[in-house]
């Protein structure tokens, strides 16, 4: 890309920054990490993880890769994962909530466990899951992966509903709806907004198909450069827009409500 893209990740009310070199040298690493785990072409990647720049690289290594990723509520119980796990029958199951490190032991699945959490993981359960940095360069003696041709009737992405009002169900996408989701949500913006300097924060949850697009695909049909931001807990969502003054800003009409009601009362 000639326009330059920046990530940030904002966390314990820090702020890291991390280049466009950065990320595309950790994607192509994730994709070689893919093929050396020997997940094909077509297979699925589950991911359970509060929103940050390796949650971004993820979704980017699969769909660069052809592989399916299947993304989790990161509020999911382990009983509740596991219906997910054998329903979807990932390849790799990659871990990005540092409160489930503790409770691997309940997880039944034959996929690859990987975390992707910035904190270690417990004594106890380091046998169970592969860290981060091992995952990252399990892959280094990989040849080049090469950028597939992808058919856009492909399927992309398996995403679940959350499961509040029945039973989670599966939603399976195709790369050509990423495509028309990515366009339709940048071009909803003014003009002006579109092509002047912009940040975006991301804290709604990663694996919601909206909140996806937005925080991936589209900020690449945006013409002006643009900073993303990712904020792993909701609660510090004022401290970020304090932070990040973002000029785009999507939230759920909830959300709105909330807000509207704070200046009421």
């Amino acid at each position: 890309k000639s326009k330059p893209i920046t990530y940030h990740d904002l966390s314990q009310g820090n702020i890291t920054d991390r280049s466009a070199a950065d990320m595309q040298e950790e994607i192509q690493a994730i994709r070689a990490s893919f093929q050396a785990l020997g997940v094909q072409s077509g297979e699925r990647v589950a991911m359970i993880g509060v929103n940050s720049s390796r949650y971004f690289s993820i979704l980017m290594a699969c769909g660069l890769s052809n592989i399916i990723s299947t993304p989790f509520y990161a509020t999911c119980p382990p009983t509740e994962i596991n219906q997910l796990l054998e329903h979807s029958q990932p390849k790799l199951f990659l871990i990005g909530v540092p409160a489930l490190l503790i409770r691997m032991g309940e997880l039944k699945t034959d996929a690859q466990l990987i975390s992707f959490c910035k904190s270690d993981t417990p004594a106890d359960n380091r046998s169970l899951i592969m860290d981060w940095e091992s995952f990252i360069h399990f892959g280094k003696d990989e040849p080049a992966v090469p950028t597939e041709s992808t058919l856009l009737e492909k399927p992309v992405s398996l995403h679940y509903t959350s499961g509040t009002t029945g039973e989670h169900k599966g939603v399976m996408y195709n790369h050509h709806h990423h495509r028309w989701l990515a366009e339709t949500l940048a071009s909803m913006f003014p003009w002006y907004e579109r092509h002047r300097k912009g940040s975006y924060l991301s804290y709604l949850p990663m694996n919601h198909v909206v909140e996806g697009i937005l925080a991936t695909y589209s900020p690449y049909y945006v013409p002006a450069r643009l900073d993303l931001y990712f904020l792993d807990e909701f609660n510090d969502l004022q401290w970020a827009l304090q932070q990040v003054h973002p000029t785009i800003f999507f939230s759920v009409p909830r959300f709105f409500e909330k807000v509207k009601s704070s200046f009421l009362e």
